[in-house]
């Protein structure tokens, strides 16, 4: 997904990488630089983040959101 923002004509895109995992969604933050976590069904605030760097690629944010369904889902 690709949301665009507009800056006195100016147009930047900002790629927001989302994925879900069970019950779980999962949003990249890159202002923020940070993954939310949202439990189904999604509310406004996230239930966990997950702390990622300022220049989190594809493959970093996937690895990242199954790293945490491990460590949280493990029963």
């Amino acid at each position: 997904m690709v949301n665009k923002i507009s800056n006195r004509g100016t147009s930047i895109s900002i790629i927001i990488m989302k994925g879900q995992i069970g019950k779980y969604i999962f949003q990249h933050d890159p202002v923020l630089e940070r993954i939310n976590v949202f439990e189904k069904p999604m509310s406004e605030a996230p239930e966990f983040i997950i702390p990622v760097k300022t220049d989190v690629t594809e493959k970093d944010f996937h690895y990242e959101i199954m790293d945490w369904y491990v460590k949280n889902n493990s029963q």
